[in-house]
């Protein structure tokens, strides 16, 4: 946790856990040990989710006791990937672990993986979330 001398801005950790540390080597998936930072400043939320599993935000989301993330600002982890999750698994990350204003998918313009995936785009989208994305050709 950091914040400045003014109290007006703050710079949280919110995973990784230790549990998360242990499930990640358990299962030799980094990811599962990724960081989510929480940048607060003046009453705004940007949450920074590198490239989190589904299984944290599980976490995350039951730490919080059971209430979404609500933020100004979400990075989309995994460059608009389903994040080591289902369809369905994905739904519930977009639609109850977090509530976004802007999502901000972070892509190179030449990706092997085809991110962002449509459904990803579409899904923050048909919630009125403002979807950014830094792709800007599409090769």
């Amino acid at each position: 946790l950091w914040g400045s001398d003014d109290g007006n801005t703050v710079l949280a950790a919110i995973a990784p856990t230790g549990g998360h540390l242990m499930m990640a080597h358990a299962s030799e998936d980094a990811n599962a040990a990724c960081a989510i930072l929480e940048l607060r400043h003046r009453g705004h939320r940007i949450v920074f989710t590198g490239d989190s599993v589904i299984d944290q935000w599980r976490d995350v989301y039951r730490l919080r006791g059971g209430t979404p993330m609500k933020c100004r600002v979400l990075t989309m982890p995994h460059h608009g990937g389903l994040m080591g999750g289902t369809a369905s698994d994905f739904n519930w990350f977009c639609t109850t672990a977090t509530d976004a204003d802007v999502v901000v998918l972070s892509v190179a313009t030449a990706n092997q993986h085809r991110h962002p995936r449509e459904e990803v785009v579409q899904a923050f989208a048909s919630r009125g979330c403002h979807v950014m994305c830094t792709q800007i050709t599409s090769k």
